[in-house]
């Protein structure tokens, strides 16, 4: 805990040889956040969280870029989860379109600090179809075709 935010985090003997880093698993309630140490990238705590955790990873595991990952599950019936990870603190914003186009939802629209995150798609006002999920994070843009069927 700290008496002001946001609170950077970096660790020193750090560098881009080094074979391990860390991963802190952060909780708040219900939610989780997972973000990597990089070689002169601290991360950015944004706000006090219940439980903190560092687990020494494989450099190889570390997040490294701004994706979405696969939903799970896909097809589903009548919610997913749509998973995603940010390399750097960026406002995200993600949106959910029918087949031919029209915005059915907007789950996230925020600034978010580095880390990996997901969030629930319940789609049950909607009808069985093709559904377009697009991902804007800073200046990256990624989209994933997912499927409901009822």
């Amino acid at each position: 805990q700290a008496s002001d935010y946001p609170v950077n985090v970096s660790v020193h003997g750090l560098d881009e040889h080094s074979e391990h880093t860390w991963r802190f698993k952060m909780t708040y309630g219900t939610n989780e956040l997972t973000a990597d140490l990089l070689p002169g990238k601290p991360i950015q705590l944004l706000r006090g969280y219940d439980r903190v955790e560092m687990v020494k990873i494989r450099m190889d595991e570390a997040i490294t870029d701004s994706r979405l990952l696969p939903n799970y599950p896909n097809p589903f019936n009548p919610a997913t989860t749509i998973h995603y990870q940010l390399r750097e603190n960026t406002h995200v914003r993600i949106e959910v379109f029918d087949a031919i186009g029209r915005r059915v939802q907007v789950l996230a629209s925020e600034f978010q600090t580095s880390g990996v995150y997901k969030v629930n798609f319940d789609a049950r006002h909607l009808s069985t179809g093709m559904y377009i999920v697009r991902f804007v994070a800073g200046g990256e843009s990624h989209i994933q075709k997912i499927t409901l069927i009822k």
